[in-house]
C-alpha cells in the first residue's frame, strides 16, 4: 500500500493550504468512521519544504484532494520525520514499526 505526501511552499503555508486540508481530512476521516489505518503527518522535507504525509488508509476516502494536490507516492516517512496531526495513538506505532521493518 502507498504513502503520498503533499510538498507546500511557503507562499501555500502563509495562505493556510496546511490547515484547510488538515480540516478536509479531520472531517472526511470522521465521516468514514474514523479508520484506524488512515492517518495525516506533517513535517519538514530535504531543503526544509513543508510536507504532508498520508498513510495507505487514506486513499478510500481522500484519494480525489490528494490527486487535487498533486500528491505523490512516497516511503513512509520515520518517526524523527514527521508528527501525527490527525488520526489514532496506533497509527504512531503502526509508523514506527513499518519504518523498522523496512
Amino acid at each position: 500500500m502507498l504513502w503520498f505526501t503533499v510538498e507546500l511552499s511557503d507562499e501555500a503555508i502563509q495562505c493556510n493550504e496546511h490547515v484547510r486540508l488538515q480540516e478536509n481530512f479531520e472531517r472526511a476521516w470522521g465521516l468514514s468512521g474514523a479508520p484506524e489505518e488512515a492517518a495525516m503527518y506533517s513535517g519538514l522535507g530535504d531543503g526544509n519544504t513543508n510536507k504532508l504525509y498520508f498513510s495507505p488508509g487514506t486513499e478510500s476516502f481522500f484519494r480525489h484532494v490528494l490527486d487535487a494536490c498533486g500528491a505523490k507516492p512516497c516511503d513512509p516517512p520515520t518517526v524523527d520525520e514527521a508528527g501525527l496531526l490527525v488520526g489514532h495513538d496506533s497509527a504512531r506505532f503502526a509508523l514506527a514499526t513499518s519504518t523498522a521493518n523496512s
